[in-house]
């Protein structure tokens, strides 16, 4: 088994990792199920739905990290991304396809440090893999 800590994931928007200004990425695949009650059956079955996949990405604010969020945000096509919950050295698992930035908040400025996060969402198909040497 391959166990290590989350403060080695990553991503990536377009080509650009951001990990180096990201405090947390929270990644929900998501398949909701209907449930079928049929007559005359002790057992409720399931049909599952289509997938979705949400990302909130929370972090601190930098102008790298405003360039990747605001022009995927600003984008009229769905952006590249890849999620590397381990790190992304060779042999880890990676998810990858494509989302859309549907909220960005650049802020707020505080006493503290200045934050940024955003909420994205899968556009499309993602696939689980492993990183390449």
């Amino acid at each position: 088994m391959s166990f290590s800590h989350g403060v080695d994931a990553d991503f990536d928007v377009a080509t650009t990792s951001i990990q180096a200004y990201l405090e947390s990425i929270d990644p929900t695949f998501d398949r909701p199920a209907s449930e079928i009650k049929a007559l005359g059956s002790s057992w409720v079955q399931q049909v599952v739905g289509l997938r979705s996949l949400k990302i909130s990405l929370k972090g601190v604010f930098d102008p790298t990290l405003d360039t990747a969020l605001w022009t995927a945000f600003d984008a009229a096509t769905a952006t590249a991304g890849v999620y590397y919950p381990q790190g992304n050295s060779a042999g880890m698992v990676k998810y990858s396809g494509n989302f859309r930035v549907v909220t960005y908040k650049p802020g707020p400025a505080a006493d503290g440090k200045l934050e940024a996060s955003a909420e994205l969402v899968g556009d499309g198909t993602w696939q689980q893999g492993t990183v390449s040497a």
